[in-house]
């Protein structure tokens, strides 16, 4: 495909959006839809909205088991997601205290570790060494449904 088709393809897409969003807000204007619109508001209007709450409870829980360690809880899933730094003095140390390769990895995350590492397979096991467990992070917590 040349950069021309593809930029007439956008073009072409782009107008056809254009036209129908406008197509869409004049359906909004009408006395018809605005009735019906009016009737499915006073429908669901009878629901009641919980969101706001659920949300607030959820936050309040999260920061809860976060502060306190807690992993689990009986009739809930609890997703976690696994927190770990890079020691960079502890990488230095692995390379033999060769800064041009730690230069190489100058902002030392697991990602550029893990991209040496493969590059440079004979340093694997100590840098490997020098990712660090912090501890494990609760990121969601529901119900259990059954």
């Amino acid at each position: 495909m040349l950069l021309s088709e593809a930029l007439a393809d956008l073009k072409a897409s782009y107008l056809a959006v254009q036209s129908e969003n406008v197509q869409r807000q004049a359906i909004m204007e009408t006395p018809e839809y605005k009735a019906l619109k009016e009737k499915m508001d006073a429908m669901l209007a009878v629901v009641p909205d919980s969101s706001d709450e659920y949300a607030a409870d959820l936050a309040a829980t999260l920061k809860f088991m976060n502060e306190n360690g807690i992993h689990k809880a009986e009739g809930f899933v609890v997703k976690t997601r696994a927190t770990r730094s890079v020691d960079v003095l502890a990488v230095l140390r692995a390379m033999g205290g060769d800064i041009d390769n730690l230069m190489l990895v100058t902002n030392v995350t697991q990602k550029s570790l893990e991209k040496f590492i493969k590059d440079n397979p004979g340093y694997k096991a100590d840098l490997r060494a020098c990712i660090k467990d912090e501890g494990v992070k609760v990121v969601d917590v529901a119900p259990q449904t059954v």
